[in-house]
């Protein structure tokens, strides 16, 4: 059996400017049982996370995330639905919008429900990434937190029926700086 063994590997006429090392490695974990948010005045865990040790203090960590929620809002009251990202129990704020001088309203997703709808019943999709600059971190476990304006029952990965459930991910990549 042969094997061919590289640290990387560049085209001819070399990489981009800007351009990095390639994908060193990948880490995916799924969530499949539904998970009941505490109403709370902070963000909340959903359970969904991941750990990746990254090899390089230079390399970047792209973080995917896909999930669905529920917020069992049986009344027309409006509400906001928040995401962040941690690194263990530390907030990754750099993923939070800048759009607001207020730290409360900074998340990386967001998802509003107005007044007069009813979303008892709904999943809410949530998908997207980022790009994570971690310093150096030995082992960084990479979980995604939920927080709603108002108290109402939240359920992550599902709804508020106990039968119903779905799966959802989280892919972190090791890219070489």
């Amino acid at each position: 059996m042969s094997q061919l063994k590289v640290n990387s590997i560049v085209p001819v006429v070399g990489l981009q400017s800007g351009a990095n090392g390639g994908i060193i490695q990948i880490v995916n974990s799924h969530l499949k049982t539904r998970q009941t948010i505490s109403a709370s005045a902070s963000y909340q865990t959903t359970g969904l996370s991941a750990t990746i040790t990254p090899s390089s203090t230079n390399s970047k960590i792209l973080v995917i995330v896909n999930g669905v929620y529920n917020v069992y809002n049986a009344t027309t009251t409006q509400y906001v639905s928040q995401f962040k990202l941690y690194n263990g129990t530390t907030e990754i704020t750099d993923a939070n919008s800048t759009g607001s001088t207020n730290n409360a309203w900074k998340s990386l997703f967001e998802v509003d429900v107005n007044t007069g709808e009813s979303q008892q019943y709904e999943l809410i999709t949530i998908q997207g990434d980022y790009l994570y600059t971690h310093g150096g971190s030995a082992g960084s476990a990479i979980t995604i937190h939920l927080y709603a304006t108002s108290t109402v029952a939240m359920f992550f990965n599902g709804r508020n029926q106990t039968n119903y459930g779905t799966t959802s991910s989280m892919t972190l990549m090791e890219l070489g700086g």
